[in-house]
Parts: structure tokens; sequence; C-alpha cells
């Protein structure tokens, strides 16, 4: 049997076996028609609305992948930035550590060409200006060069009123401060030690008394 086809356009096909219709059935081929018109018409519609749906979901998914993406590099450089920081903040402290380090060092050998009781009246001097408000002060030093620290904090002129006694406790490059709220350490080392903690401050808390505290009462 042969079959011809009355509407071929779109997917919708329709076919008759009869080459000729009867009047009655034009109306009907007519509104099939028009039905499968519709029907490609509503087909195209739809088409192109899931394509403009997918290119908006495209670009909307490429928008977020960027800012996400973005995100990711923003956190990223923050990180680094931030490692930076304390990579720097930790060698800033590593030079300056050892730049003081070097600088007590280079103190230690220049007063080492200085005489011992000229060094000793100038470390009661440096020590005895620390102290407020201003009071009597006695400076403890080794029997062997009591006399000659004497004579010259006596030669210097100093404002400072400072007693100089002999105490066989101290060792001959060392002196010490009395006052009447406490003892301070005012030696070559114990200066250079509280200057060597300044320039490296300890990241810890220690229970230890700090040099320049006193330490026990006259």
């Amino acid at each position: 049997m042969s079959w011809l086809l009355w509407q071929a356009d779109g997917a919708t096909r329709i076919a008759s076996p009869r080459l000729v219709l009867r009047a009655a059935e034009v109306p009907v081929l007519q509104d099939a028609q028009r039905l499968c018109g519709e029907l490609a018409e509503l087909q195209r519609a739809e088409a192109q609305r899931i394509a403009a749906v997918l290119e908006t979901a495209r670009t909307e998914g490429e928008a977020r992948g960027l800012e996400q993406g973005r995100r990711a590099a923003r956190e990223e450089l923050s990180a680094a930035l931030l490692a930076l920081g304390q990579s720097a903040e930790a060698e800033r402290a590593r030079l300056r550590r050892d730049t003081g380090v070097l600088a007590l060092q280079v103190v230690r050998k220049l007063l080492g060409r200085f005489a011992p009781d000229e060094v000793l009246a100038a470390l009661a001097e440096t020590a005895a200006a620390e102290v407020v408000p201003a009071q009597p002060l006695v400076l403890l030093v080794h029997p062997d060069q009591a006399d000659a620290v004497r004579a010259r904090l006596a030669a210097r002129d100093t404002p400072l009123a400072i007693e100089v006694r002999a105490d066989a406790a101290c060792a001959p490059d060392g002196c010490r401060l009395d006052t009447e709220h406490g003892s301070i350490d005012a030696s070559l080392e114990g200066q250079l030690t509280r200057l060597e903690q300044a320039w490296a401050p300890r990241t810890e808390p220690s229970n230890e008394i700090p040099v320049s505290q006193p330490i026990r009462s006259p």
C-alpha cells in the first residue's frame, strides 16, 4: 500500500493512502496541519528557551568560577603576605639580636683598654644616674680598687653623692651600688647584660629577678 504525505514539515507527518480526500475530511486535515504548525512553533520556542537557559547557566557558572578563582587567589596572596611578614619580622629580630651582640663585644674590647678604676667610676656614674629620685648612694668595690675609684669620682666632679666603700665580696672588676631601697649590680657585665636583654627580649615569661631590680636590703 502506498501513502501520500499531506504534512511533511517539522517532526510530525500526516499521511493518507488516498490521493483525494472527501470534502468533509478537508477541514480535519487543515486543523491537523494547523496543530502541526503550532506544535512545531512550540518546539522551536522551547528549544530557544532551553538554549537561553543553558547559555545563562554557562555564563553564571563561568562568573562563579571566576569569582571563586579570584577569591582563592586573594586567600593565597594573603597567606603568602602573612608568611612574608612573619619571615621579615623574624629576620629583623635576628639582625637586631646579632647587632646587639656585636655591639656588646665591641664595648667589652674598648673598655678593656681603660684602667680598671676609671671603668668602675664610669660604671658607678651610669648606674647612679638610673636611680630616681636622687638618694644617698654607696658604691661597693674590691678593696684593691677602693682608693683609686674614690679618687676618680672626686676628679670627675660628678653631681651625684657617691660614697665608696671596700667590699671583699666584690670581684676586682665588679661593683655594686647600694641605695636605701636595695642593691644594684653596677658592674660592666651586669649593665651589658641588661642592654643585651633589652635588645633581645625573652619570648616567654621568667621567674628570675631582673639584675636592675633590688635584690637585697642594705
